[in-house]
């Protein structure tokens, strides 16, 4: 990946997903359409491609490394709990200093470092996209980096991480300062006012260093108004498109979610199926050769997906694309036998219960009904799904669990041959969600004590006598797999995999 971008101010970092899958996500793209419609300049580098040939041997050294600090300091880690995610979750969980003299004595990464120093010190700022925990470690090793070699260059971190955790990230740091800036929520307008040197209590959604202390900007609550940014910038390697025609999911009311709860995005704007076909238009498929796009919408908007399709189909372009949707009752066979035209080709469905009763107590909003009926219509399209189920509710019984579990095996049954993922959750409860807030409706005690940092999950207990708990729900999980395993084994998602943590 050459330099293009010779008078780049910026560079933004996809960092290394460490011990996770390679996939990019859309923000920095983003990011990039932005400040070019301002006439900035950006550049990009991918560590999840640089490091793609060395995966296993940087994963296997670094999660290593990670286990011995955490085993050292924590005699309380489960041995059993081998996750990338859960490994670096109780490493986050160790003493402050503790964590930051590991972060500066790491050096796993620094022969990758010392070959791109000239494009890693070229900028006055360096941006990081931070969405996992496994991202935030990454990105703290690399600012450390940074920071040794070119103290002046300023450290921007931004994305999902930061935005839930950032009062975490500023203790985390508070005797040693590696980023100048933490952006909250959106960051389009941040960015672009800190590259053009405002004042930082004037930036919105800007937390930022200032004499060995994080101070907030005046505004934290800054939206971007979704139907006027311009198009994002993919670099030519990305492989997968994502697009997005909303932030915020038209529904939001979901009990148990937290992405539909995006305070800073207080209406549900929707872009045009115009606009986005002239987004299309501009995107390099150099390595996507059959052109084909991921919609990020919590729930892509029914009247979107049948405007958008007619449109393609009218101007007879040719792309594949799936999406999140809900099972509303406007979405119909004709809707989708014309996206079908147009080259939708996977659906994706939050069904979490084909249960009446505990759908009503999600605020889910459609008719499970309508779930089946939709199923039965992809099956006869040809359009393949992703089914998504939650067990271990609250107030859950078991019978109503061995029900859902029936209907999820006649499903698997009847229509397998579209189904490409059936994948069955523990319910989690996530801080900020409605159940969060009101744990005496859901009859649940919210185990506050057990809370850890740089994690949204906590730990709860069901008050409902009848209810079953989430270790119980986890033993039924793996009896109805085990029992049903020459039907469900060639179904991704199926299979038990809870970590002990989960029990």
């Amino acid at each position: 990946m050459e330099n293009k971008n010779i008078d780049a101010k910026i560079l933004f970092v996809e960092p290394y997903r460490i011990g996770g899958n390679e996939f990019d996500m859309p923000g920095i793209a983003y990011l990039r359409g932005f400040l070019k419609s301002k006439g900035i300049e950006s550049d990009v580098i991918n560590f999840n491609q640089l490091f793609y040939n060395n995966k296993k041997t940087i994963d296997h050294d670094c999660i290593s490394y990670i286990k011995k600090c955490v085993n050292k300091n924590k005699t309380s880690m489960d041995s059993n709990n081998q996750s990338a995610f859960n490994i670096i979750n109780n490493f986050f969980n160790l003493k402050q200093k503790t964590i930051i003299k590991a972060i500066e004595e790491m050096d796993i990464f620094q022969n990758y470092f010392q070959e791109e120093l000239p494009k890693l010190l070229k900028y006055k700022y360096v941006g990081i996209s931070v969405t996992f925990n496994t991202h935030l470690l990454f990105a703290l090793i690399l600012a450390n980096f940074i920071k040794k070699n070119k103290n002046h260059i300023k450290i921007i971190l931004g994305g999902p991480m930061i935005t839930f955790f950032y009062d975490d990230l500023i203790m985390l740091q508070k005797n040693n300062q590696l980023i100048d800036y933490l952006i909250i929520g959106e960051g389009e307008t941040p960015i672009w006012k800190i590259i053009e040197q405002s004042h930082p209590s004037k930036v919105p959604n800007l937390i930022y260093l200032k004499k060995g202390l994080y101070k907030k900007s005046q505004n934290l609550n800054h939206i971007e108004d979704i139907k006027k940014l311009p198009s994002p910038i993919f670099d030519n390697d990305d492989i997968i498109i994502y697009l997005q025609t909303t932030r915020k999911c038209y529904w939001g009311k979901c009990a148990h979610c937290t992405l539909d709860k995006n305070k800073f995005v207080k209406y549900p704007e929707t872009k045009s199926s115009e606009k986005i076909i002239k987004y299309i238009s501009k995107i390099n498929f150099q390595k996507n050769q059959e052109k084909y796009f991921i919609f990020t919408d919590n729930s892509l908007p029914v009247n979107f997906l049948k405007k958008f399709s007619q449109k393609i189909i009218n101007r007879g372009l040719k792309y594949n694309f799936e999406a999140f949707m809900r099972a509303e009752k406007t979405l119909n066979r004709e809707i989708l036998q014309t996206a079908k035209r147009a080259g939708f080709s996977r659906l994706k469905f939050g069904v979490e219960t084909f249960n009446p009763r505990l759908s009503k107590l999600l605020n889910r909003g459609v008719d499970t009904k309508k779930i089946f009926e939709l199923i039965k219509i992809c099956f006869d399209l040809k359009i393949n799904v992703y089914l998504y189920f939650m067990i271990g509710l609250p107030t859950q019984t078991k019978e109503e669990l061995e029900e859902d579990f029936n209907q999820i095996l006649s499903v698997a049954k009847e229509y397998s041959s579209i189904i490409e993922k059936l994948q069955i959750l523990l319910f989690r409860l996530e801080t900020g969600s409605d159940i969060y807030n009101n744990p005496k409706k859901y009859k649940i005690k919210i185990l506050h004590e057990q809370k850890k940092r740089f994690n949204r999950l906590v730990s709860f207990k069901q008050l409902n006598k009848n209810a079953i708990s989430s270790k119980e729900a986890i033993k039924m999980h793996k009896i109805f797999y085990k029992k049903n395993h020459h039907i469900l084994k060639d179904i991704y998602g199926t299979k038990p995999f809870y970590t002990r943590d989960e029990l």
